[in-house]
């Protein structure tokens, strides 16, 4: 697409009607607000064409034209708003510095966004009151020995894998680091890191789930097998809240069609306590601190998962 065009519609819940539409100036595919609600930042993906073909590869990098990071400054009536753009192409660590195609945003209490680009393998750190990319890293790769990368109807984890992790979703922890749904997307099939990742924000490896989320979709009987040759479970989503007073982080797994739910007190050493069944492909995850809920948008069936934690 040469010339992608996208909105931000605004709306009031109390009368359910669109009171403003600002342009964007591209294709948004993720929205977060910032401390206070002062800001909105929006990852304007632009998105290939997986129809044409780059270097020989079909859907190959790059495409112009270049995404990049929309940051909406909300003070005021919604007249007022207004949008300014960061540019992210140029940046260390991403396999296609000229064509980002930013994927998922979140901002942590300094008003700091992290940007996947998920297509690149890479994630960037932008400073929203500056409007400034203060820093960026590439998300390397995963190298198992216990993956199934065979659809042929049995579940063994016993081949060897390796794969950039181009992760999908992203969460700032309590702690100030990174957690990353690394789905897969761009690389040749067996693809993605099939799991799950805490980096710092400097890109090293906190923690890392290896072959252990697989496995335990696999336990509850929900691991995808005749995606085993393409991109596995597929971890897409990533929710990170504290709710009872316990911080967790929920990784949704589309191909999986569940949530595994993880006690992140230790993030060098995050605990497993569930896997929760969904919708047919969770998407979107979202932790609801009043009722202490979990709710996941499913993208197969066009439902809406809604869990409560009760306390143990």
């Amino acid at each position: 697409m040469t010339d992608p065009s996208g909105e931000l519609a605004v709306i009031d819940l109390r009368t359910r009607s669109v009171v403003r539409s600002i342009d964007l100036g591209g294709q948004p595919d993720s929205i977060a607000l910032g401390p206070g609600g002062a800001v909105a930042a929006v990852a304007i993906e632009n998105q290939r064409d997986e129809e044409i073909e780059v270097d020989g590869v079909e859907g190959g990098l790059p495409q112009a034209p270049a995404g990049f990071l929309a940051v909406v400054d909300l003070r005021g009536t919604p007249d007022r708003w207004a949008v300014d753009r960061v540019e992210l192409t140029g940046l260390e660590g991403a396999a296609f510095p000229e064509d980002p195609e930013p994927e998922y945003v979140d901002i942590n209490r300094q008003g700091v966004a992290a940007v996947t680009l998920q297509e690149n393998n890479a994630v960037a750190l932008v400073d929203l009151r500056t409007g400034t990319v203060v820093g960026s890293f590439s998300a390397g790769s995963v190298t198992r020995t216990d993956a199934d990368t065979a659809d042929d109807g049995t579940t063994a984890f016993d081949d060897a894998f390796t794969a950039p992790r181009e992760p999908d979703a992203v969460q700032w922890t309590p702690e100030g680091n990174l957690v990353t749904a690394d789905e897969g997307d761009l690389a040749e099939e067996p693809s993605g890191g099939r799991g799950w990742t805490v980096f710092s924000p400097e890109g090293g490896i906190v923690s890392t789930s290896g072959g252990a989320a697989e496995r335990a979709l696999a336990d509850a009987g929900r691991y995808p097998d005749g995606r085993s040759d393409d991109k596995g479970a597929e971890f897409e989503g990533v929710e990170v809240a504290a709710l009872h007073g316990t911080t967790y982080a929920f990784i949704g797994s589309e191909r999986g069609h569940a949530v595994l739910v993880y006690d992140l007190a230790d993030e060098a050493a995050p605990e497993l306590l569930q896997v929760l069944p969904t919708g047919e492909a969770p998407e979107g995850l979202l932790a609801v601190k009043r009722g202490h809920l979990l709710l996941t948008s499913n993208e197969d069936d066009g439902t809406v998962s809604v869990f409560q934690l009760t306390r143990g």
